[in-house]
């Protein structure tokens, strides 16, 4: 950017001014990945503060570049400036309508842009870059939701579990009676005397199941530009989430809160049915996932991948080849 905005050779008094503009810019972004020491570094990388005011300073020097550009310069820009604004713009946007049809002029089989373009599609990329800012904006908030939810859920389980150490009576929540009166009861570890051990071996069960659950929706996950672990995030919050779930679980048939479950018979039972509860989480967390992959879709549209030249040609070529076979043979 600064190598273009330094190619651009003698300007007017009001064109320097905007060249001085997209300076400032730069420089700003320059000052935003220049780190001074270890903590500010740590707390940026994991905040990723710097890269969104770096990228947002850089998109606004590119905005003052678009008003600088003339001739060939800007008609070899428009383009990507209207791939850019298909994508975080609506259709019937009047910014964007305008560009397209400045862009849609044609003279002797070359496009024609007539003076003041370069005000036009410094607009147009200007509102796509707003729009696009509030989506980063929304993706980043639900981020920051998603470690808030791992860091609670993660607490009140290991807190939990902590409970039923101090205090056994949390823990005989988890035995059972044995329905055979062959020993008192029957505890998730296998002894007779109830321990807050027990506790964190339904949570662990449930963390287990949960996390092979989450191995098994990567075949539907995708990665993003973002800087933000979106997929990470939803992997691991189903990892308290499914601690939780048998936890629960187990209270509920403990309760008799099912009819015809009032009692299990051994510890390895008690331990399936912890297993069991934790896969129970993924109704819940799937919601979630469908959440974030609609923030991931925002920045990333599915409009921009069948806007690709010859995609739709491709997808539709034997369909449309079949049919004229078939109205060929028709005629005979």
């Amino acid at each position: 950017m600064q190598s273009q905005i330094d190619a651009l050779g003698e300007l007017s008094e009001t064109d320097q001014k905007v060249e001085g503009k997209a300076n400032l810019h730069l420089e700003a972004a320059r000052e935003q990945v220049e780190h001074k020491g270890y903590l500010n570094k740590l707390l940026h990388r994991h905040t990723s503060t710097d890269v969104i005011a770096a990228m947002t300073n850089i998109r606004e020097a590119e905005v003052e570049l678009t008003r600088l550009l003339q001739g060939e310069d800007l008609r070899s820009r428009v383009p990507r400036i209207l791939t850019h604004a298909r994508e975080h713009l609506s259709p019937d946007d009047p910014q964007r309508r305008l560009l397209e049809k400045e862009w849609g002029t044609t003279e002797e089989g070359r496009r024609r842009l007539p003076a003041g373009t370069e005000g036009i599609a410094a607009e147009t990329l200007h509102a796509a870059n707003k729009v696009e800012e509030r989506e980063r904006i929304r993706l980043r908030s639900f981020t920051h939701i998603l470690i808030c939810s791992i860091t609670v859920m993660s607490l009140i389980a290991v807190g939990f579990g902590i409970w039923a150490v101090v205090d056994p009576n949390v823990a005989n929540l988890f035995c059972f009676p044995d329905q055979r009166r062959i020993v008192p009861r029957i505890c998730p570890i296998g002894r007779h005397r109830a321990a807050g051990s027990d506790v964190f071996l339904i949570e662990f069960m449930g963390m287990f199941a949960a996390a092979l659950a989450g191995a098994a929706s990567l075949k539907t996950m995708r990665g993003n530009s973002s800087p933000y672990h979106v997929s990470i995030l939803l992997l691991l919050l189903r990892l308290p989430v499914g601690a939780m779930t048998a936890v629960l679980g187990i209270l509920l048939v403990s309760g008799a809160f099912f009819p015809g479950l009032t009692s299990l018979d051994a510890s390895a039972q008690i331990i399936a049915w912890a297993a069991a509860f934790g896969i129970l989480q993924e109704p819940v967390t799937r919601a979630v996932d469908r959440t974030g992959r609609s923030f991931l879709d925002e920045l990333t549209p599915p409009e921009a991948a069948k806007t690709r030249p010859g995609a739709d040609q491709r997808r539709h070529e034997p369909e449309a080849h079949g049919r004229r076979k078939k109205r060929i043979v028709g005629r005979r």
